[in-house]
């Protein structure tokens, strides 16, 4: 079997088993809705409760990025903290240079560079 037609067994099995779980359980919270009342005003006002239902997806920036780590460094003064604060500068500077850009297009040619050579 080649691994395409084994990709999409695979993805067929699961979106088979996700709509056949979405089937049980979207009356159930049909009805969980109906019982608070919004149901009938998720359905006469769609765009206004639409925030409650469905998460605004923010994109990453290099400040996001940079308040996700927490560096601990070595003892001021050594040799490490040198190498440390060096090392944080330039990941800061990567994450300026990178915010903007696709890094998932990047990273894509990037690998297939290597399978390449």
């Amino acid at each position: 079997m080649k691994m395409d037609n084994k990709l999409s067994i695979d993805l067929i099995y699961f979106l088979l088993t996700y709509i056949s779980n979405l089937y049980i359980l979207l009356p159930r919270f049909r009805e969980g809705l109906k019982c608070l009342g919004l149901l009938q005003a998720t359905l006469k006002y769609p765009t206004l409760l639409k925030p409650l239902f469905v998460a605004v997806a923010k994109p990453l920036d290099s400040a996001v990025m940079d308040d996700l780590f927490h560096p601990q460094f070595s003892e001021p003064g050594s040799n490490r903290y040198r190498a440390e604060v060096d090392t944080l500068t330039h990941w800061r500077d990567f994450l300026q240079d990178a915010e903007g850009l696709n890094l998932c297009i990047l990273y894509s040619k990037f690998k297939q560079n290597i399978m390449v050579t």
